[in-house]
């Protein structure tokens, strides 16, 4: 079974789960979300979630134990707003559990929801209304009326080329000042490897911890990845890149993994790397790189403003990240950070200052 199977298999389950406790209308909505591609999964689950909220926010502060469509029907954009609000700060199941069993003197738990996030909330309860009304259950849809969360713009994090330098020295001297320095030796030329796939193509970490050995082509410098979509792709990577992984696959300490002998990159404990094992690894190496917080998708972002300060070419920069829109692509040509930058040197009043 292929790693995108896998994890496919993992999310239904978890939907499956959900859905258990929902309205039976509900489970039609998201198996259409499920039928639009092959990836659709994680948003199907991040829908479903997001309705397992919302119901439970019917449940205890509008006390209808079992809403049905009718009920749907009679709430208003008010209504769905008050929900909307309620999301800054919420109980998940976990931290209800915590929150139950900790004493007065301990901190209660809480999750803080962004704005980015209720608005995808949002979304899920409007996709509900939309579905249910194309199917001629409903004839309103007060979700689309309610005020979506502003969602401020955020400003690009990347390394210049200096940190990018550092970080990558961290690695092959195996620097790693969270964890101990012997483990780190023994991984360094997967995490060398790992470090180089993400700074010399790119690519998502989803995309990188699903790699397959045969997914290599060493005759050509490129690796075939999964896209968003479900889609492959091929990417191409620089001698150097090459280097690294050609050191990685000759390791005499590299060993496969017994229950997922096609993956790339094995974990210590001999399963495919996960998407959280590769996050602290960049965190580790970064740390003392620079002082921002990277993260896998910021060696991405790190990635996409080089390779257009050298190239100026912004359908390159799409194409390589295998975006299909220009608009998403356009924050990381954004020159606002620089202009800033350069206007502390412009502006002088007085040389006697």
């Amino acid at each position: 079974m292929i790693y995108l199977e896998q994890q496919k298999a993992r999310y239904m389950e978890k939907i499956s789960d959900i859905l258990s406790s929902l309205p039976p209308y509900v489970s039609p909505y998201i198996n259409s979300i499920l039928a639009r591609k092959d990836t659709s999964f994680r948003t199907a689950y991040a829908y479903a979630y997001a309705l397992k909220i919302f119901f439970r926010y019917i449940s205890e502060n509008l006390h209808e134990n079992e809403p049905g469509v009718e009920f749907l029907s009679s709430l208003l954009p008010r209504d769905i707003e008050t929900y909307i609000g309620t999301l800054v700060s919420y109980e998940t199941d976990e931290d209800r559990e915590h929150n139950r069993k900790c004493a007065p003197h301990m901190k209660k738990h809480y999750h803080h929801m962004s704005a980015s996030a209720r608005a995808q909330n949002l979304a899920a309860v409007r996709g509900l209304y939309k579905h249910l009304i194309k199917n001629q259950m409903l004839s309103v849809n007060p979700a689309a009326l309610a005020s979506t969360p502003v969602v401020p713009k955020k400003e690009v994090i990347a390394m210049n080329r200096m940190e990018a330098v550092k970080m990558v020295e961290n690695v092959k001297e195996s620097k790693a000042p969270l964890v101990r320095t012997q483990f780190a030796e023994r991984q360094q030329t997967r995490d060398a490897c790992i470090v180089s796939l993400l700074l010399y193509t790119g690519m998502r970490i989803s995309e990188l911890v699903g790699i397959n050995k045969q997914d290599i082509h060493k005759e050509d410098n490129s690796v075939t990845v999964i896209r968003k979509g479900g889609r492959k792709e091929t990417l191409y990577y620089g001698d150097n890149t090459a280097s690294s992984i050609e050191t990685y696959l000759s390791d005499p300490e590299r060993k496969d993994s017994e229950d997922d002998p096609d993956a790339l990159f094995v974990s210590r404990k001999g399963t495919r790397i996960s998407v959280s094992a590769v996050e602290r690894m960049v965190h580790k190496y970064s740390v003392s790189a620079t002082y921002k917080h990277i993260t896998p998708h910021k060696l991405r972002s790190t990635y996409a403003t080089n390779l257009y300060e050298n190239t100026h070419d912004a359908m390159k920069v799409k194409d390589a990240l295998g975006h299909s829109s220009m608009g998403v692509v356009q924050k990381y040509i954004d020159r606002g950070q620089e202009n800033r930058k350069e206007a502390a040197d412009d502006v002088n009043y007085s040389d006697q200052w």
